[in-house]
């Protein structure tokens, strides 16, 4: 049975040091565009300087505690590792599950869902 979803305020995006809210969408990338349809979204942008994430790589997201997870059609892909489980490449353009500790690898940058407690991938 699946760990019960966080409540929607303990969930961060650990990048290095930095701790970004994930409180509901979120585009990650190097230099994220800030729409996918008609509203703005928040982006969480990622100095890259070796050019192996994309510009806006990865949509994040948040439904109240579920959390997904989407390659957004990136150059280099996007490969997950949930808690206990092997790491697998997505598929781009389609919609997955993480949960907390899920480890989210953008080409050679590391991104890690987490409570906020736990240390940056």
């Amino acid at each position: 049975q699946p760990p019960p979803a966080p409540r929607p305020h303990d969930c961060f995006v650990a990048a290095g040091q930095s701790l970004t809210p994930l409180t509901g969408t979120l585009l990650v990338g190097r230099y994220p565009v800030r729409q996918l349809g008609a509203e703005p979204l928040p982006t969480l942008e990622l100095p890259d300087f070796t050019r192996t994430m994309s510009r806006t790589h990865v949509l994040l997201e948040n439904e109240n505690g579920r959390l997904w997870a989407t390659d957004l059609g990136s150059g280099n892909g996007t490969r997950i590792q949930r808690p206990g489980e092997p790491s697998v490449t997505m598929t781009a353009r389609l919609r997955m599950p993480v949960v907390l500790g899920t480890r989210i690898d953008c080409g050679e940058q590391s991104l890690l869902i987490t409570d906020g407690r736990r240390a940056a991938a």
